[in-house]
């Protein structure tokens, strides 16, 4: 499933509203503009007619990204295809999840049309945030709504006063399947996950079987050659498979036991407690060079972002599978 089937990466929506109108108005319409049109800047061409802003900084900006990126001899554009694997022996991986996330904002903005001359210097007031996509612990995503006031996007973020908070739907009115996990705090979940796929990326090229016999032979499937194993909170030793069902121990919380550990995020080390995480591991072999090589993916949960590098636990972890790959590639 594409990243963008449920929602488009950014939505439009104007509303024209006569002298005798008031919000919300009959003429309404839709904009949608996937990947690609971001990707190729056509987003700024229809953003600089929507808005109309002294100078046309968009266009500006499309005009340089053009001359500078795209239309440069020898330079690809990196949105035209996902990172693979670095070339290297040994990947290793680590992040934490399940921390509230910012994912999503809406802007609310009025424009003025142009119609005399003396209008031809007016332009449009600055966006201001309405709403906030939140990805919360277990990937449920939220939209909650700020104070409907004009104000600076300084005084907005500082503010973020909430009058309401619901479920993000989609825009059938269903609510979506969620990722098992949100983000760290700072970067999505879809985006930091983005890792596993180099697990299978060994898997591929430790693979002597033709594309049809893996097809045909349901015993080689992909995933079954990853290890996964886990470390329980507060614990200090692998455990073979993923452990309890993360959204059962939302429950169980939610149930009246008492959770006292921190996650780190109050903390400035991020060391008072041994978080769960979730290890996946993979190995192949370059079937140009013959090197054997691994990848190692770390999900320490409900550590943020900034913590991660400094959590006592997930650097051990990290440590400890550096240690055995020294250990299996030259004795040491």
């Amino acid at each position: 499933m594409d990243f963008d089937s449920l929602f488009p990466t950014v939505r439009v929506e104007t509303e024209y509203c006569e002298h005798d109108e008031t919000p919300p108005c009959n003429n309404q319409t839709t904009i949608k503009f996937g990947p690609r049109e971001v990707m190729n800047g056509h987003i700024f061409n229809e953003f600089a007619t929507i808005w109309n802003e002294k100078g046309s900084p968009l266009k500006v900006k499309l005009d340089q990204l053009s001359t500078s990126w795209w239309n440069t001899n020898g330079v690809p554009n990196m949105l035209e295809t996902t990172p693979d694997r670095p070339h290297i022996k040994h990947v290793i991986m680590a992040y934490g999840t399940d921390v509230r996330t910012e994912v999503g904002y809406v802007y609310r903005k009025s424009t003025k049309e142009l119609n005399t001359t003396e209008d031809k210097e007016s332009f449009d007031g600055v966006p201001f945030i309405s709403q906030v996509i939140v990805e919360e612990q277990n990937g449920k995503l939220v939209r909650e709504s700020l104070n409907q006031t004009k104000s600076s996007f300084t005084e907005t973020i500082l503010r973020k006063k909430k009058d309401t908070r619901r479920p993000l739907k989609m825009e059938n009115g269903e609510t979506p399947t969620w990722l098992h996990h949100s983000g760290d705090g700072t970067i999505p979940y879809i985006s930091l996950m983005w890792a596993h796929t180099w697990l299978l990326h060994a898997r591929r090229a430790m693979s002597t079987l033709s594309s049809k016999e893996q097809i045909s032979n349901p015993k080689n499937n992909a995933l079954d050659t990853i290890k996964v194993t886990h470390r329980p909170k507060g614990g200090i030793e692998w455990i073979e498979g993923y452990g309890a069902d993360p959204r059962e121990e939302v429950e169980t919380l939610a149930n009246g036991d008492k959770d006292d550990d921190d996650t780190g995020t109050s903390h400035p080390h991020g060391t008072r407690y041994k978080p769960k995480m979730v290890r996946f591991q993979s190995s192949g072999k370059s079937r140009s060079t013959g090197m054997q090589y691994t990848t190692t993916v770390i999900e320490a949960i409900g550590v943020e972002h900034k913590e991660t590098t400094r959590n006592y636990d997930i650097l051990a972890a990290a440590f400890t599978d550096v240690l055995n790959n020294l250990h299996n590639d030259y004795g040491l």
